[in-house]
């Protein structure tokens, strides 16, 4: 329409009958530049593409696949100088294709190819070049930063035939060359030189399929299914324009900055993986059938579309530039992609020569193409634009902050997984805050304020506190390693002074034992004379030597805290690599050498770390450390294999102590002998020393992100004070709680620790010591010591590990929502969660790739275990039962129960006496039948419901109780009348035709006129002794929303019961009288049970004539039969109901309406009653496939009916 009218242009195709319809359709239509002709070719004809070529100027082409229907006019194109437009999506591998093998050609020719000049990837390529042209203009700063962003909530479209087959078309190339996926992926794959690598496409996985927030989105975002497509052709752009060389580009969704954003970007994120994998593994000849070729939106879907998309670019200087491009009335992917194919045909047609030739993007043509598209409603602004020196200073602060929370979140890493594991709930919630911290200063200053206090307040002292009346007196205890001051020991020295304890204290000199002394304010502690070296095992044994002359009395209990954390590579006097030499096996001998003097049940704290967690593996092959090597990396390592030995010395010290006591040989023979000491370990994490004197410049760095003296203490405190059968045989954790020592439960968390790898600690450790004491120089360990290991297979372990917990936590989300189990406590399934989410995060020394690969894992089920999370707390807000407040049981409030025979009636009025409630139990037999049944179910005699004959069809009997209920409240002013609760109810089963009118007139006046008779009697008594909220509970049933056959009689006196409560509610809302209705299906009571001997009741009624017409007593038989396999799998345990019934009664707020029972009722029937009519009869008729062929089956005999028609005798 706003081509020139000196344009000459035609249409192509392969069928030449539609395309001069087509032809006479554009020829008729008022158009400055009419149609000029057709030309007849098929893509796939290699002389027919050139005869097009050579043709024209410009072939415009939106005929897809184009990897199979583009290749050769693109050839052509190029190889004849013709310019070349396409709306494809194709990336790889068909533009990139297009590159490799005409861009030379077409530069030689002058040629302009122009791919996806669409939808795909216009908007996006213009918006990014804008954006950059505007910083450089107007701010003279060059492009560092640039998102496009998605607005879902303005954006809507269809799909056709054609999109489904390029979709199809690029799923089987990737699957028959896997190697590809890679260039697929990659943002660069169509630059000059791509080299992607598996860090940048797990980048770029990670933005497509992971929600996040962007601070200058001011919005939390999700992946964009196309953005593979428009990073590429964004990419390509800034290389031929070389305009912002080092920009980094991103394509996301925008989903909002509110709580709503969030849940809606875990949504789309979750449905997007789901997708990709059902795409990936969707038989191609099914997708293809989804959608044939050729079919489309409709004309009016394509005017009514919408969509919007946003850019921000951030510049060198820090300036911020925000625009917009905007559509209405206008399908994203057809009307707009028209156009702008069409329009940037025009703008290649139009432009310069020196522009030159070669495989060309959208934002070559931008100035031009953004004013063409305009005049088709097709905007492009910029309406934001800051300097941003504020937000220079903003961002700084910001950033600052989160490098201290980041640095608060490592240091106290150990804390905050011993908290996850004491409160999951809690630390999935703080989880969630943490998303919102990012967007601003003060909320990170508030989530590092809450974390210190949860981490140094409240966990701890909420598990355990330090008794305050502890007397150690006359015992003695021994404490090594004073001088580090690390893990809380000076704090724990002191606790012991102050408890009257003996203590001595040991280090590497006396000279430092005595500083530490007077530095740390140590009273009353005694230094022994002797060194304690670890890493030299001769000081080790004089120390033994003369503490055990200085001391006669026995020793009560000795604290193993001496280690060395970081050896950088040094050895010990016996050459062994230190941090195992003096860590593990110093601390071992010690222990050996003073067994002996250890009282019966004598305590052994073994201070470890939680570093242990951290280690790789547990390699004993090299006792030297020559393959550690040194640095931080290989002294790290070293260290973390120090600690989780600690861990093993104190497992095999509690459950085999021959292995580490002096006389080994003597106790061997009996292997299962238990220690009678009480040996326990710390895994405390980084504390705050007492004095900074002791510590280096590092740790002075992280001192103020450390724990706290003396809550960093706490955990050694416990390990030390409290009750021996509490800490025997556990390793207690950052937050102080005992933690079994079993390795296969988690202790060492990525890696699998058991009980050979203790008991190869053991032989080791036994060899080397007696080496010493052979005077024998150290050796490695022999092959029967340690077992060969494959260290690859532990990546795969990591990995495989990933992926079991979560599936396993996704199953346990899965069950917990269907059973409805713990919904009133933390969830189930929340451990799986945790501990699968920071299962790679909190091992940084795993191979890059098993750590990538296991944050993809964890990354891919992340939103779907956080949508699982969402909806099971929706399902606790909108659950009544779950958040139900029940009043304080008094006798002196009353409940009138209808229909207490059997039932649910009767086991709610046993649970309500039992409960203290004055129980008036109506019943319809014998009341002495009811009494002694509830005096057996009862578990008091003392509150026995006041049982009466009650028969709601009888208006003398419905009197009767009115009276009895109002004499009783008449010998109390303060009893009230709390609830009545219309239980009693009849059912009949059988097909309708069967039923005579008094059996519906009989269920009729049972189950909806004894409801209206007892209301109506009771109401004047509620209104005047009623209770503060008293109200009128009428048990109905699923069955009155729904038509079952053979069930059609029931379901219209229910039917007529909830109309009657809902009128009922509305008009006793003026008296403060609440109306609730109860809508079970089906459960295990008598009247469900009776159900086949219904059928036969009701089949024998029917004349002779009904019977035949129905196939006679094969037809019932059968009838019965799926009767019965149908209500046994769907009948559930009658207490769930009672339960419900006693909330409804006893809720101290008013209950709703209509209250559902169970997961059937309240999703499945739900759902079933708001189907489309249609799609109901339909299902229906299936379910009733059976009624139908045995009906047809059976002769028709036209025979009158009498009503009321006799049974026959």
């Amino acid at each position: 329409m706003h081509a020139p009218s000196s344009l000459k242009w035609a249409i192509g195709g392969r069928r030449e009958a539609a395309l001069k319809s087509v032809h006479d359709f554009l020829v008729a239509g008022l158009f400055p530049s009419p149609c000029s002709g057709i030309v007849v070719g098929d893509a796939l004809d290699k002389d027919a593409c050139r005869r097009i070529a050579s043709s024209c100027k410009c072939v415009l082409t939106t005929s897809g696949p184009f990897a199979k229907m583009g290749v050769d006019l693109v050839a052509a194109c190029a190889e004849l100088g013709t310019s070349y437009v396409d709306i494809t999506g194709e990336a790889v591998p068909f533009v990139r294709d297009s590159i490799q093998s005409n861009e030379e050609l077409a530069k030689a020719t002058g040629a302009k190819i122009v791919h996806c000049c669409g939808y795909d990837s216009v908007p996006s390529d213009l918006l990014a070049a804008l954006a950059i042209k505007v910083l450089r203009e107007r701010h003279g700063q060059v492009a560092t930063k640039c998102v496009v962003s998605s607005d879902p909530y303005a954006s809507s479209g269809g799909v056709s035939g054609g999109t489904i087959a390029s979709a199809v078309g690029i799923l089987s190339y990737l699957w028959a060359n896997k190697r590809e996926v890679k260039a697929a992926v990659d943002s660069g794959a169509l630059c000059a030189n791509p080299a992607p690598t598996w860090r940048s496409v797990a980048k770029d996985v990670l933005w497509l399929f992971l929600p996040g927030y962007d601070a200058d989105l001011g919005g939390f975002h999700c992946g964009f299914v196309m953005a593979t497509v428009n990073a590429k052709i964004v990419r390509r752009s800034r290389e031929l324009l070389r305009d912002a060389p080092e920009m980094t580009y991103k394509e996301v969704m925008t989903t909002g900055g509110s709580i709503g954003g969030l849940v809606v970007a875990l949504v789309i994120s979750g449905a997007l993986g789901l997708g990709s994998l059902a795409l990936a593994c969707a038989p191609r000849r099914l997708l293809a059938a989804v959608a044939p070729r050729g079919e489309g939106p409709s004309a009016a879907s394509r005017n009514s579309g919408k969509w919007r998309a946003e850019v921000v670019a951030r510049g060198t200087g820090g300036a911020v530039v925000r625009g917009e491009a905007v559509a209405l009335h206008q399908d994203p992917g057809y009307k707009s992609t028209s156009i702008m194919a069409a329009e940037t045909a025009l703008a290649v047609l139009s432009s310069d020569k020196s522009l030159g030739g070669g495989i060309l993007t959208p934002a070559c043509f931008s100035s031009a193409l953004m004013d063409r598209l305009e005049r088709h409603g097709i905007r492009f602004s910029i309406f934001k634009m800051s300097l941003g020196g504020t937000q220079r200073r903003r961002a700084f602060r910001r950033k600052i902050m989160f490098v201290v929370l980041a640095t608060l979140l490592v240091v106290r890493a150990s804390e905050i997984v011993a908290l996850a594991r004491l409160a999951p709930a809690t630390m999935f919630l703080a989880c969630a805050f943490c998303v919102f911290a990012v967007r601003s200063t003060r909320a990170m200053v508030a989530v590092a304020v809450a974390l210190i206090l949860a981490l140094d307040v409240v966990g701890p002292s909420s598990v355990w506190r330090v008794p305050a009346a502890t007397n150690l007196s006359g015992q003695v205890w021994l404490v090594t390693g004073i001088d580090s001051d690390r893990a809380g020991i000076v704090e724990l020295t002191k606790h012991l002074v102050r408890a009257n304890a003996s203590v001595s204290i040991a280090c590497r000199s006396v000279v430092a034992c005595e500083t530490a002394v007077a530095t740390l304010g140590l009273p009353l502690v005694e230094v022994v004379p002797a060194p304690l070296d670890l890493a030299d095992l001769d000081s080790v044994a004089s120390f033994s030597r003369v503490f055990s002359g200085s001391r006669k009395a026995a020793l009560h209990a000795l604290v193993l805290n001496a280690d060395y954390p970081f050896g950088d590579g040094a050895t010990t006097k016996q050459g062994l690599e230190i941090s195992f030499g003096a860590t593990h096996l110093g601390n071992a001998y010690l222990y050996r050498q003073l067994e002996p003097r250890l009282r019966d049940r004598g305590r052994v704290v073994v201070v470890g770390s939680a570093a242990h967690a951290l280690a790789i593996d547990f390699d004993l092959s090299d006792l030297y450390g020559k393959a550690h090597g040194g640095g931080f990396y290989g002294s790290f390592k070293a260290y973390t294999t120090a600690k989780l030995a600690n861990l093993y010395f104190a497992w095999a010290a509690t459950t085999s102590p021959s292995a580490w006591s002096s006389s080994s040989s003597k106790k061997k023979s009996d292997g299962n002998q238990k220690s009678s000491q009480v040996v326990v370990a710390v895994a405390s994490g980084f504390v705050r020393a007492s004095s900074s004197s002791s510590d280096t410049l590092p740790l002075r760095l992280l001192g103020p992100f450390a724990r706290g003296v003396a809550a960093g203490a706490r955990p050694l405190v416990r390990a030390a004070l409290d009750d021996a059968e509490n800490v025997r045989g556990k390793v207690i954790d950052a937050m102080s709680v005992p933690r079994d020592l079993f390795f296969e439960r988690g202790v060492c968390m990525l890696r699998r620790c058991d009980v050979d790898d203790a008991l190869r600690l053991q032989r080791v450790t036994d060899r080397l010591i007696s080496d010493f004491r052979r005077g024998l120089t150290t050796t490695q360990p022999k092959s029967g010591d340690v077992d060969d290991e494959d260290s690859t297979g532990y990546y795969y372990y990591v990995v495989l590990t990933c992926s079991v917990l979560l599936l396993a936590g996704g199953a346990a989300a899965l069950a917990s929502i269907v059973k409805r189990e713990s919904m009133t406590g933390p969830p189930p399934w929340l451990e799986f969660v945790n501990w699968a989410c920071h299962l790679p995060l909190v091992h940084p020394l795993v191979d890059g790739g098993a750590w990538c690969l296991g944050l993809l894992a964890c990354a891919a089920c992340a939103p779907v275990a956080l949508v699982a999370g969402f909806v099971r707390w929706l399902m606790v807000v909108f659950d009544y039962g779950t958040r139900v407040v029940a009043r304080k049981p008094t006798t002196t409030a009353a409940v009138v129960i209808t229909g207490c025979d059997s039932g649910f009636g009767k086991l709610l009025a046993v649970e309500l006496s039992a409960r203290g409630y004055a129980v008036f139990a109506g019943c319809y037999g014998d009341p002495k039948l009811f009494i002694e049944a509830a005096r057996e179910d009862a578990t008091s005699v003392d509150n026995l419901p006041k049982a009466f004959k009650m028969d709601v069809t009888s208006d003398a009997d419905v009197s009767g109780a009115v009276a009895r209920v109002k004499a009783w409240l008449a010998q109390d002013d303060s009893r009230e009348l709390l609830a009545v609760v219309n239980n009693a109810g009849a059912g009949v089963s059988g097909l309708l035709e069967c039923h005579s009118i008094s059996d519906l007139a009989r269920n009729i006046s049972v189950n909806y006129l004894g409801v209206a008779r007892v209301t109506c009697a009771f109401l004047p008594l509620i209104r005047e002794r009623g209770s503060a909220k008293p109200r009128i509970v009428v048990v109905s049933s699923m069955a009155g929303k729904m038509a079952c056959p053979t069930a059609g009689a029931y379901c219209a006196s229910k039917h007529a019961v909830l109309a009657y409560a809902a009128a009922l509610r509305i008009e006793l809302e003026a008296f403060g009288i609440g109306v609730t209705t109860v809508l079970p299906t089906f459960h295990r009571t008598p009247m469900i049970e009776n159900t086949y001997e219904s059928f036969d009741r009701t089949w024998a009624k029917a004349p002779p004539s009904v019977r035949e017409a129905y196939g006679g007593e094969p037809f019932i038989k059968k009838l019965k039969e799926a009767s019965k396999l149908h209500v046994g799998l769907l009948m559930w345990d009658p207490a769930r109901v009672t339960e419900t019934l006693v909330r409804v009664v006893t809720s101290r707020t008013a209950p709703p309406s209509q209250v559902p029972v169970g997961i059937d009722a309240r999703y499945v029937n739900q759902l079933l009653i708001r189907l489309p009519s249609v799609i109901y009869e339909t299902a229906m008729a299936i379910i009733n496939s059976r009624l139908r062929r045995q009906v047809k089956k059976a002769p028709v005999t036209p025979v009158a009916r009498e009503l009321d028609a006799p049974a026959p005798s």
